[in-house]
């Protein structure tokens, strides 16, 4: 109990380390109001209910845990409750940003990987049947989880999330310059991706009511998934034991992106330099404080 309450602050229920965090959450939920107002963009049987409520708890633990002096348990609600809430946050951002979309890339996204000898439908059948679906979804779980791994390590957690939030951030203002049908479609190798009809909903014909069956991975350039797994290696790279088995895991998530992802290679490219770039800006904007820090404690 007591390595628990280690580096206890009297009084103090917000980790200063995390305040760019919120801000960030803040100004996105309020660009995205003032978007979906101007574009009457709306939600239809989608509940934000459960999701909201499950926020609120974790923070309000986070927040009453650190008064408490449990800084390191408090640390770990906090940030995955951070996680969730700016993915939502950020997310929103892509509706009316394929509201926006300009026509489909793909003409010169396949250029593009030809122009470096990269093979999409050679490496497409070879590969089409692997068992891709698991590693692939690694994404949902990994972030979360290296939240965890950071905490009981005592390392730095809030720069990890910052990254995370702006590369989201990034990626939607990115992804409507380059929407794709995908290059298993664009080839002829099988029917174009299912996002394609939420795109062409929006974009085309005028559709402005999100709906459940419209709640589909939509982003072809950057690959988001890339720029997750770029930010978990660097994440974990301090973490000697962790290092390689993490290295692994995201190699075979961002390789899973190509063919069941269904992205070009240029989308990967991309999505590493977005990585690069939120990585530089998230510790940039590290806030450096003088108080004991939550994540060492």
């Amino acid at each position: 109990m007591a390595g628990l309450r280690q580096g206890y602050t009297p009084g103090r229920a917000f980790e200063r380390k995390a305040r760019n965090i919120y801000l960030f959450v803040v100004v996105e939920l309020a660009v995205a109001a003032a978007i979906y107002r101007a574009l009457g963009l709306s939600f239809s049987n989608i509940s934000l209910a459960l999701p909201s409520g499950a926020a609120f708890l974790f923070l309000t633990s986070a927040w009453l845990g650190r008064r408490a002096g449990f800084t390191r348990v408090a640390t770990w609600l906090e940030a995955t409750a951070l996680l969730f809430i700016q993915a939502a946050a950020g997310w929103a951002l892509f509706f009316p940003a394929t509201v926006w979309a300009l026509p489909y890339a793909d003409r010169w996204l396949s250029a593009a990987d030809q122009a470096v000898g990269f093979d999409f439908p050679s490496l497409y059948r070879a590969v089409r049947n692997w068992p891709f679906r698991t590693i692939y979804h690694s994404f949902d779980w990994q972030p979360p989880l290296i939240i965890l791994i950071l905490v009981l390590a005592r390392r730095d957690v809030w720069t990890f999330v910052l990254a995370i939030a702006v590369s989201l951030v990034m990626t939607a203002v990115v992804y409507p310059f380059a929407p794709a049908i995908g290059p298993v479609g664009y080839y002829g190798l099988g029917p174009v991706g299912s996002w394609t009809h939420m795109i062409d909903a929006m974009r085309d014909h005028g559709v402005r009511v999100i709906s459940p069956k419209m709640m589909v991975g939509m982003v072809s350039l950057p690959s988001y998934h890339t720029a997750i797994g770029v930010i978990c290696v660097w994440a974990t790279w301090p973490l000697r034991i962790l290092r390689w088995p993490f290295v692994a895991i995201n190699a075979a998530m961002i390789f899973s992106t190509i063919p069941y992802g269904q992205h070009y290679l240029i989308d990967l490219i991309a999505g590493g330099a977005v990585a690069v770039v939120a990585i530089i800006i998230a510790k940039r904007l590290e806030v450096n404080d003088p108080q004991p820090s939550t994540a060492g404690s």
